[in-house]
């Protein structure tokens, strides 16, 4: 995650982060000597402005592990209410999207900023393919092309 902020950081990125299964979004503003980090829950906003990098991690990762443990729950929460989940990956801090692939039947979709990265229809891979972007580990996809095709990513 460090690596995402500070790249958020030094390009001075804003982003915004929401869970739709707690109702909650955050707003974190990146400037160049702070950083803005609004929160929205249950129709009470609190503001924070922290000055060091760790401070932000700090804040992100109970949310991050939230989001990890649980990331069943939030796609399934996507698909049933046809909201968005949105959050930054945490090695290059861009902007992702999941929400319900097109159609009644059960899709998922993960934008990358204004491009579809990935959609399935399988939960399964749309779990492995988010906990990736969750995490700092090399993600599924990216061991399997190690693994079975020898290519490095």
């Amino acid at each position: 995650m460090e690596r995402a902020v500070k790249k958020l950081w030094r390009k001075q990125m804003t982003r915004k982060l929401v869970d739709p299964v707690l109702d909650e979004q955050y707003v974190i503003r990146f400037e160049p000597s702070k950083v803005f980090f609004v929160s929205r829950k249950n129709d009470t906003e609190q503001q924070a402005v922290y000055l060091e990098m760790d401070q932000v991690v700090y804040q992100l990762h109970p949310l991050y592990e939230r989001f990890r443990g649980s990331t069943d729950s939030y796609l399934e929460n996507v698909f049933q209410t046809n909201r968005i989940w949105n959050f930054f990956d945490v090695s290059y801090g861009l902007d992702i999207k999941v929400n319900k692939g097109p159609g009644q039947e059960k899709g998922w979709e993960v934008w990358m900023g204004e491009d579809l990265g990935f959609a399935t229809a399988h939960q399964w891979e749309a779990r492995e393919y988010v906990k990736g972007l969750l995490s700092d580990e090399a993600c599924w996809f990216e061991k399997v092309a190690k693994r079975e095709l020898d290519l490095v990513l």
